[in-house]
């Protein structure tokens, strides 16, 4: 059996990176948008840029979108299983 204080180190260390990986996303997150933005102002006034081309950027940014949306559900999935998993100790 554990000992009740390195249980405590354990769920500090959980938590300490479930915050680190909050802190991450949410810069990446911001990071995209404002991309996403730049990228929106230069394509409405590039006006020599194919629609494919905007069409394949659209599509890009929504498999990104959708993949950063699935990284953090697994993610906070992970971090409740983890919890789940000391709180059985």
């Amino acid at each position: 059996m554990i000992e009740q204080e390195q249980k405590q180190i354990i769920e500090e260390m959980v938590d300490l990176q479930r915050t680190v990986f909050k802190g991450s996303f949410n810069t990446m997150a911001a990071v995209q948008t404002r991309t996403k933005k730049v990228m929106d102002v230069f394509l409405n006034q590039a006006v020599w840029v194919p629609d494919e081309w905007r069409q394949t950027v659209d599509n890009w940014n929504l498999a990104y979108e959708e993949g950063c949306q699935s990284l953090k559900k697994k993610m906070d999935d992970n971090f409740v299983m983890m919890k789940d998993q000391l709180n059985k100790i």
